[in-house]
C-alpha cells in the first residue's frame, strides 16, 4: 500500500470521525455507492473462527446481520466455519446454532437459513473449503486471530475484509508479536492493507449494532429455542426460564432488570463478586425503591461456589439474625477454600468485617428486605425448569425484594434483548457486547479480565467532545466491582478497614443510580455514545468497507469497480 493511499484512507477516517452526522450530499453519495456495490454481489462469504469463547463468532454473525440490515442484501451468503481441534466436535456449529435461530448444528452442512431479505445463508466447514470452486469478489469476518492465514486465498475471495472486534486491534509496532491481531484487507496475492496503520483510531470503533438486535425477541425465536429444537435440552429449559422472566417483567415493569455475564473469567473470586453484586443491589434499591431482578447468564458449572456466601447471608437476613453467624461461618470456609488453609485468617479481622456487614444489614432486616435466590441448575438433575417460580416471585416482588436468578446460557437474541432492554447497566466481560451497548446508547459495566490488555473500554472522546472524566468514572466503577474482595479483609496482613470495602461498593451504587437519571452527566455520556456510533460514518464496518473498496488492492484485483469511489475528499 503506497503512502498516498494510506494518507487517503487516513483522511477519510479523520474527516468522518470529526463529523457529528453523515448527511452531507457527498458523504451520502459515497455510502450509497458502497452499499450498492454490496448489493451487486451474487455471493458473499463470511468466515467464522473456531476460538474458544463466543466473542469472535458473535462478532462475525453480528457483522453479517449488520450488512444485510443496512444494505438490504438479498444475494447468497456462504458461511465458512472453523472448528477448534482442542474443543468438542461441532463446537463452532453449536455456537452458530445459538447465534442463528432455526439452525440445527447436527445438520449444518445441509442447512439453508433466511435472514431479512437474504433468503439463502448456507454453511461449509473450513476443512472442506476446496469445494469452493468459483472465486467471488467479497468476503468478511468479524474476528480472526491467526494473521498467518490469508483468508482471501483460502476462501477464494478477490478482496477479504478481516475486521477485529472493538479494541481488539494491535498497533503496528506489535506485528512481530506471535499473538498480534489487527484488521486488514487481504488479497489472494498476499497484499495487505492494515487500517490501524493508517489511522490508530480505527481500533476504537465499534461495529454498529444491527437494529434486529435491539428488537424484542420474536415469537418464532422463542418457540424455536424453547420448544422446537432438540439438539440441546438444557438450552431449551433455560430459554423457557428466560421467557418467564420477560413475561413477568412485562406484568410487573417496576422490576429493575440487571443482566450479568462473565463471572467465569474470575473463578477464584466468584463468591466474592456475587456478594459485591448483592450489596450493590441493596444500596441501589434504597434509592430507586424498586425490586431488583439480577439475571446471571453464565453456565452454572463454569461459576462454582457462586452461592457459597450468598445463600448463608440470605439465610441470616430471612431469619433476622443480626449477628450474621451463618454468614460468618461461610466466610471462614470460603477463605480456607480459596487460600488452601486458615493460616493467614485473622479472627479479629473476621469479626470486624462481620460487624461492619451487620451494620449495613440491620436496616435491611428491619425494613423486611428479602433475598430470593432461584437457580435453574441442580447438581443432580442438571438444568431445571424454574419458570413457575420465577413468574410467581416476580409477580409478588416489592421494593424490598432482591431476586438473584441463575438462568444459565440463553440464545444470543435473548441475551442481547436482556442487555438492551434492562433498566440497570448490564455487566459483561467481552468485546462483542461492547459494540452492542455502545451503539445502542445503553449504560454498561465492562469488567475486563486481568491480562486482557484492554483498559479503555469506555470512549474518552466522542467526535469533538471530551468525556475523559466520565469514561474514567465508568472504568473505575467496573474495576472496583471486580477488584473488591471481601476475603482480603480477613487476612492478618491486610491493613484496610472493612468500611473501605463498603465505601467502594457505595461508589459503584452511585454510578448505577446516576444511570437511572436521564439528566445526569453519566446518562448524557451513554446517550452521546449511542447517537454518535449509530451513524454509518462512525461504524467500523462501514469504514472497513471504504478501506476495502477504495484501496488500490480492490482496483487492481476487481477492474469492474467504479473508480469514482476514490474521489471522496
Amino acid at each position: 500500500m503506497s503512502a498516498d493511499h494510506m494518507e487517503h484512507f487516513r483522511h477519510i477516517v479523520e474527516t468522518f470521525l470529526q463529523m457529528e452526522m453523515g448527511e452531507d450530499p457527498e458523504t451520502t453519495r459515497v455510502l450509497q455507492d458502497v452499499f450498492s456495490l454490496i448489493n451487486d454481489q451474487k455471493e458473499i462469504r463470511f468466515f467464522i473462527d473456531g476460538t474458544h469463547h463466543f466473542g469472535h463468532q458473535a462478532a462475525s454473525v453480528n457483522l453479517m446481520r449488520r450488512l444485510i440490515d443496512r444494505t438490504g442484501y438479498a444475494g447468497r451468503i456462504r458461511i465458512i466455519f472453523a472448528e477448534n481441534l482442542n474443543l468438542p466436535p461441532n463446537s463452532t456449529a453449536y455456537k452458530l446454532a445459538v447465534l442463528l435461530p432455526g439452525l440445527d448444528p447436527r445438520w449444518i452442512d445441509t442447512s439453508v437459513l433466511t435472514y431479512g431479505p437474504c433468503r439463502h445463508i448456507s454453511f461449509l466447514p473450513y476443512g472442506d473449503r476446496d469445494r469452493l470452486r468459483v472465486e467471488v469478489p467479497l468476503g468478511f469476518t468479524g474476528g480472526a486471530d491467526d494473521m498467518s492465514i490469508n483468508f482471501a486465498r483460502e476462501l477464494k475471495v478477490t478482496c477479504f475484509l478481516r475486521l477485529q472486534p472493538y479494541l481488539w486491534d494491535d498497533e503496528a509496532s506489535k506485528k512481530a508479536d506471535p499473538h498480534y491481531a489487527s484488521s486488514r484487507v487481504e488479497t489472494p496475492q498476499g497484499q495487505y492493507f492494515y487500517m490501524v496503520d493508517a489511522h490508530s483510531s480505527f481500533r476504537n470503533l465499534p461495529v454498529t449494532v444491527p437494529p434486529s438486535l435491539c428488537a424484542n425477541v420474536s415469537e418464532q425465536t422463542w418457540n424455536w429455542y424453547s420448544t422446537i429444537q432438540d439438539f440441546d435440552q438444557d438450552l431449551q429449559i433455560s430459554t423457557r426460564n428466560a421467557r418467564a422472566v420477560c413475561r413477568a417483567w412485562e406484568e410487573n415493569s417496576v422490576l429493575a432488570l440487571w443482566p450479568l455475564y462473565g463471572l467465569h473469567q474470575f473463578r477464584d473470586q466468584i463468591a466474592e463478586m456475587a456478594m459485591n453484586i448483592l450489596f450493590i443491589a441493596f444500596s441501589v434499591q434504597q434509592t430507586l425503591r424498586r425490586p431488583i431482578m439480577a439475571c446471571f447468564f453464565n453456565k452454572p458449572t463454569a461459576i462454582p461456589h457462586f452461592e457459597a456466601l450468598l445463600t448463608p447471608f440470605a439465610h441470616d437476613l430471612a431469619s433476622g439474625n443480626v449477628e450474621l453467624s451463618t454468614f460468618r461461618t461461610a466466610l471462614k470456609q470460603e477463605y480456607a477454600r480459596v487460600q488452601g488453609s486458615e493460616d493467614q485468617l485473622s479472627a479479629e479481622r473476621l469479626d470486624q468485617f462481620v460487624v461492619e456487614t451487620a451494620r449495613h444489614a440491620r436496616p435491611w432486616i428491619e425494613r423486611g428486605s428479602r433475598i430470593t435466590y432461584l437457580s435453574g441448575y441442580d447438581s443432580k438433575c442438571g438444568t431445571v425448569d424454574i419458570s413457575s417460580a420465577l413468574e410467581t416471585t416476580m409477580s409478588l416482588a416489592t421494593h424490598h425484594d432482591i431476586i438473584m436468578a441463575l438462568l444459565g446460557p440463553v440464545p444470543a437474541d435473548v441475551y442481547n434483548a436482556f442487555y438492551v432492554r434492562s433498566a440497570l447497566p448490564g455487566l459483561f466481560e467481552g468485546q462483542a457486547t461492547s459494540s452492542l451497548m455502545i451503539s445502542s446508547g445503553k449504560a454498561f459495566l465492562q469488567v475486563s479480565r486481568e491480562g486482557s490488555g484492554i483498559t479503555d473500554n469506555y470512549p474518552a472522546t466522542v467526535g469533538r467532545s471530551n468525556y475523559s472524566e466520565l469514561a474514567s468514572t465508568c472504568r473505575e466503577a467496573a474495576f472496583q466491582l471486580r477488584s473488591q474482595r471481601c476475603l482480603c479483609y480477613l487476612q492478618c496482613d491486610h491493613a484496610a478497614d472493612p468500611r473501605d470495602y463498603f465505601s467502594q461498593l457505595s461508589q459503584i451504587s452511585e454510578f448505577l443510580i446516576d444511570t437511572q437519571n436521564p439528566a445526569s452527566r453519566v446518562s448524557s455520556y451513554f446517550t452521546a455514545l449511542g447517537s454518535y456510533y449509530r451513524q454509518d460514518i462512525h461504524d467500523k464496518f462501514v469504514l472497513g468497507l471504504l478501506a476495502l473498496l477504495t484501496s488500490p488492492l480492490a482496483d487492481e484485483h476487481d477492474p469492474s469497480r467504479s473508480d469514482h469511489m476514490n474521489d471522496h475528499p
